[in-house]
C-alpha cells in the first residue's frame, strides 16, 4: 500500500450490542492489519459516556501501561470514551492519547447528559488530531467546538463476488431470521438501533398511510430489550399490522444478506454523521431515502432522496411514488448502482488513518 508499517493502540468501548461505530472500528482495524500494521485493541467496559470514577482510573492505568510497552504507537480513542475523558489529551507532561475518533458527537443523542457538550469540546480542542467519518461531520465539529483541520476517514465497503455458499447462507437467513416473506412483495429495510435518534416513529406514521399497497418493512437492529425499543416495536406493529419483520441485531454478514433481499433502504434518523448502511446498500444497487440535513446525504450522494425528518407526509409521498412509478424506481436503482461503484474501500480508510499516524510520529 506504499506506507510503512506502524503500531496503533485503539481504545474503544465494549458495548452490549453492535453499533455503527463498533463496525467502523472493527473494519478499519482489519484493513490496517491487512496492510501490515500492528493494531493493539484496548476494549473497556463502562458506563460510557458517563463513566464511574473507577472506570476512568482503569482506563488511564491500562493505557499508561500499554504506552509504556509500545512507546512508538499512536493512540486512537473512540469518541464514546475520549469525548468524556478529555484528560487523556491534556496531560501536564505527556498526553496519554493522540487521536480522537468521533463517530457521532455526544450531544447529538437525544437526552444527552447535561454538560457533555462542554466536556467533549475540551477533548476535541485538545487532541493532537481528530478524525471524523465524513466532510459533513468535520464541518459539524467545527460548528460545535471550533476545531479546524479535522481529518476525514470515510467508511469503506467490502466488495466481494457472491458465491454458491453465499446463496445457501442467503436462503438460510431468509428462512430462519426473516421468515419466508411474500414472493414479489416490495421489501423496505431500516437498519439501526431502536433509539429516539433513529426516528422509527416516522416510519409508522408515513407507511401507515400506504396500507392499501403491498409491501413489507424489515426493522433490523439492537434495542428491542430496552423499554423504549420494545415500545417502539409495539407501536410499529400496531400502526403497520402484518407488515413488520423484526429480526433484531444482525451481524455484518447478516446485514449484507438482508440488503441483498431489499428494494429500498429507509433511514429517517434525526442525526447521522455518515450512515454506513447507505453505501452498503448502494453497493447492492439499493437506493435509499435518508434524513435531509444529516451526514447520510453525503453517504447517499444522489443514490435516492433526502427528506425532512419531521415530515412523515414527505416520506409517504416519496414511498408512494416509488411504489406507483416503475420509471422512478429504475432511475433510483440506476443512481444507486452508480454510487455503489464510487464508494471507496476500507483500504482507502486505512491509508488515511496510517498517513495521519505517520504525520504525528514525525511531527
Amino acid at each position: 500500500m506504499g506506507f510503512a508499517a506502524r503500531q496503533l493502540i485503539w481504545v474503544e468501548p465494549d458495548l452490549n450490542g453492535p453499533s455503527g461505530g463498533s463496525r467502523y472500528n472493527a473494519l478499519a482495524q482489519a484493513a490496517l492489519e491487512a496492510a501490515g500494521h500492528h493494531v493493539i485493541r484496548l476494549g473497556l467496559a463502562g458506563d460510557w459516556p458517563q463513566p464511574q470514577a473507577q472506570q476512568v482510573h482503569e482506563l488511564t492505568t491500562r493505557l499508561r501501561a500499554l504506552r509504556g510497552e509500545h512507546p512508538e504507537a499512536t493512540v486512537i480513542v473512540d469518541g464514546l470514551i475520549g469525548g468524556c475523558v478529555p484528560e487523556l489529551f491534556t496531560g501536564d507532561i505527556a498526553p496519554l492519547a493522540d487521536v480522537l475518533l468521533l463517530h457521532l458527537p455526544l450531544g447529538a443523542e437525544p437526552g444527552a447528559p447535561a454538560g457533555v457538550h462542554d466536556v467533549e469540546g475540551r477533548a476535541v480542542r485538545s487532541a493532537r488530531a481528530v478524525i471524523a467519518t465524513s466532510r459533513w461531520a468535520a464541518a459539524d465539529l467545527h460548528s460545535r467546538h471550533g476545531r479546524s483541520g479535522v481529518v476525514v476517514a470515510e467508511p469503506g465497503v467490502e466488495r466481494q463476488e457472491a458465491s454458491d455458499q453465499d446463496a445457501v447462507e442467503q436462503g438460510a437467513f431468509e428462512h430462519h431470521v426473516l421468515g419466508l416473506g411474500r414472493a414479489g412483495v416490495p421489501r423496505f429495510v431500516v437498519v439501526g438501533s431502536l433509539t429516539p435518534r433513529k426516528n422509527h416513529e416516522l416510519l409508522g406514521q408515513a407507511l401507515g398511510a400506504l396500507l392499501h399497497h403491498s409491501w413489507e418493512l424489515v426493522v433490523a437492529g439492537p434495542g428491542a430489550e430496552t423499554a423504549f425499543g420494545a415500545r417502539m416495536l409495539a407501536e410499529l406493529h400496531a400502526a403497520l399490522p402484518g407488515r413488520v419483520l423484526a429480526p433484531g441485531a444482525l451481524s455484518p454478514e447478516q446485514i449484507a444478506a438482508l440488503l441483498r433481499t431489499a428494494d429500498l433502504l429507509l433511514l429517517p434518523s434525526h442525526a447521522e454523521t455518515y450512515g454506513m448502511v447507505v453505501t452498503e446498500a448502494a453497493v447492492h444497487g439499493i437506493p435509499s431515502f435518508v434524513g435531509a440535513g444529516t451526514g447520510a446525504e453525503e453517504a447517499q450522494d444522489g443514490a435516492g432522496l433526502a427528506l425532512a425528518t419531521t415530515s412523515p407526509r414527505s416520506w409517504t409521498d416519496a414511498v408512494e411514488r416509488w411504489l406507483r412509478r416503475p420509471a422512478f424506481r429504475e432511475a433510483l436503482r440506476s443512481s444507486a448502482q452508480s454510487r455503489g461503484a464510487r464508494v471507496p474501500t476500507w483500504q482507502t480508510c486505512a491509508e488515511t488513518i496510517s498517513s495521519l499516524a505517520a504525520s504525528l510520529r514525525t511531527g
